[in-house]
């Protein structure tokens, strides 16, 4: 049989295509990309893009993802016609693991490689560099001006409370997790999906307002076992910067205020946000209307309640049904898990009349409407 090398260069590139889950998704997808929503109200713990729930999905993902990659990267290492038809499919969701490897690629490539990239993961825990010294002068210096470049757009007291964070963890290898996604998302202008496990710290905080105009997709999860993650605070940033942004998704979303008494933030909309779901969250009613604000354009809206290990403000029913019948004026589906909040007692319980008011009043709507607010323990 002929070798790999004498076979036509676009019959290589469709071989190296088929190995990149970005150009060819898993024919069998199904066996893991379960559903977020479960008939029987028990909705998945996290995104599958963190091992919190310890489930099969999550390995699953995590494991053909590195399976996928490491062949790519094999192929790069044995020749250089195959290393031609590999690498942009490799970099199309290119391992961050390493990040100081792959930021000094990046900003080496900035025409090709760093173009490339269209799916980007950040996992729970990044491997970090041996000694100091492994991280390149070159990566070192954008890092400088990034963080020089945010520190000069913070108000003077926030500014005096970051730059003493900072010099607690001046180092490079002291950086804080979420400043590495960040620094590697402002090197992949055309990214159209972002996985990420954060933790705190304003999130994707180096990215520039219309940076990021390919993103259509987010999947955030809260790295810590308690708090959350700010819808409209420390993701601010990123609302900035993705324009044409059309899904978000999250697991521990929490937030108790809009926040000085905005009522938008800083004039941002999400027009284009057709779908948002929240896994374990706790928003107050003040940030539920500003999240319908932000997205005035939004059909989609699913969420299930976390307890307060995430978060201390809930909405209730009859807000969550106010709020979305004022603001949710391109609503088509809705479906809130409230059961699994522990401080129920504290709201006006509904009864079944209310329920069936709720279902009604929006059915006039033509909002397909489903509530769970009984407590669940």
């Amino acid at each position: 049989m002929p070798s790999l090398q004498s076979l036509p260069f676009e019959l290589i590139q469709r071989i190296a295509d088929s190995l990149c889950l970005h150009c060819t998704p898993l024919p069998q997808r199904c066996e893991w990309d379960i559903p977020l929503r479960q008939p029987d109200w028990k909705p998945r713990d996290s995104l599958p893009v963190s091992s919190h729930c310890g489930c099969r999905r999550h390995r699953v993902y995590v494991t053909e993802a590195r399976v996928h990659s490491s062949a790519l990267a094999a192929l790069c290492l044995t020749s250089k016609r195959l290393r031609d038809a590999a690498a942009r499919p490799l970099y199309h969701r290119p391992n961050t693991s390493k990040w100081w490897l792959l930021a000094r690629t990046l900003l080496a490539r900035p025409d090709d490689l760093a173009r490339d990239v269209k799916e980007l993961f950040s996992p729970e825990s990044f491997v970090e560099p041996e000694d100091e010294s492994h991280v390149s002068p070159q990566v070192r210096a954008y890092l400088t001006s990034l963080v020089d470049a945010h520190v000069a757009s913070m108000p003077e007291g926030y500014r005096r409370e970051y730059l003493r964070l900072r010099a607690m963890n001046d180092k490079v290898m002291s950086m804080y997790d979420t400043d590495k996604i960040s620094l590697i998302t402002t090197l992949c202008p055309n990214a159209e999906t972002i996985e990420a496990v954060v933790w705190f710290g304003d999130i994707f905080c180096f990215s520039a307002p219309n940076s990021l105009p390919r993103l259509h997709t987010v999947e955030l999860v809260e790295g810590d076992t308690e708090g959350g993650i700010e819808v409209t605070g420390s993701l601010l940033q990123l609302w900035k910067a993705a324009p044409n942004l059309q899904v978000i998704r999250g697991t521990s979303m929490s937030q108790e205020t809009a926040g000085e008494g905005r009522t938008q933030p800083l004039g941002v909309v999400l027009d284009k946000v057709k779908v948002v779901e929240f896994e374990n969250s706790t928003i107050s009613a003040e940030a539920l209307a500003l999240l319908l604000k932000l997205c005035p354009k939004l059909e989609t809206f699913y969420y299930s309640a976390g307890d307060a290990c995430v978060g201390y403000e809930q909405f209730d029913p009859s807000q969550a049904k106010e709020l979305l019948l004022w603001h949710g004026n391109s609503l088509k589906k809705v479906e809130l898990d409230l059961g699994r909040w522990d401080c129920w007692e504290e709201w006006d319980m509904w009864e079944e009349d209310d329920e069936a008011d709720a279902i009604e009043a929006f059915e006039e709507r033509g909002v397909e409407f489903k509530i769970e607010y009984k407590p669940r323990f």
